[in-house]
């Protein structure tokens, strides 16, 4: 039952019917999720999975299908908010509050743009303005830590040594990642399945071999299997 803004629409008596199929991602991207890992989940095989950027436990999740057939992981996020919820739920999960900086920055802490709608939180200032000039109604601003893409997978691998995430997300409003997402799949493994929002502009799947997402993904030996919404769906070939 996606996209979540069509539920208001939908007589609940839906929720009865016997072959109904759940989904809480935003655009459909647990679908995608759900059959590239189609053969594990029918034999009840569970492993574990990285949300950067998770922001809700169940609204927009990419995870929450995964969590429920049993799967658990690392969930990371700017907002301390979302920690309380997150680890009520998922209790077998770990939670870090941590924003993701651009590759470039060497601040330990940034200004996070905290919005009524949660899903576009952001400390990207350009990103936030824009979202300002849009109305989106604004809620505060909060100093929080942060890291980079890299320097979160070291954590993680000193925190957790034996974690392998068959599957990683990550949202988080256009920070710009790029030059250091080689190292980070390669420091966690190289997980099978990579669901990444695009942070280059103006691609689609006329031109998307032309991004940088796609070179870089290609060199660390990913192949792009769907654009789904804004994210790019990839899995390795090794």
């Amino acid at each position: 039952m996606y996209p979540n803004w069509l539920n208001n629409h939908i007589d609940k008596s839906i929720l009865h019917e016997q072959f109904l199929k759940i989904g809480f991602s935003q655009n459909g991207e647990d679908e995608f999720v759900r059959g590239f890992f189609w053969e594990q989940l029918c034999r009840m095989q569970t492993a574990q999975y990285l949300d950067i950027g998770c922001f809700h436990e169940t609204h927009y999740s990419n995870t929450k299908l995964l969590s429920l057939c049993g799967w658990t992981g690392i969930a990371v996020d700017a907002n301390p908010d979302a920690e309380v919820m997150w680890m009520s739920r998922r209790p077998s999960d770990t939670f870090y509050n941590f924003a993701i900086k651009d590759a470039s920055c060497n601040d330990l802490y940034l200004n996070f743009y905290r919005f009524q709608a949660g899903a576009i939180n952001t400390v990207n200032r350009e990103v936030a303005k824009e979202w300002l000039k849009r109305d989106f109604p604004f809620q505060d601003i909060i100093r929080v830590k942060c890291l980079g893409i890299d320097e979160m997978a070291v954590l993680i691998k000193r925190n957790h040594p034996h974690f392998r995430p068959e599957f990683v997300t990550i949202d988080i409003e256009q920070v710009n990642y790029l030059s250091s997402l080689g190292e980070f799949l390669n420091m966690l493994d190289f997980p099978q399945l990579l669901c990444m929002e695009w942070v280059s502009q103006g691609f689609d799947l006329d031109n998307f071999k032309e991004s940088d997402e796609y070179k870089i993904l290609k060199q660390c030996g990913y192949v792009v299997k769907a654009l789904v919404g804004g994210n790019i769906m990839a899995a390795h070939q090794g």
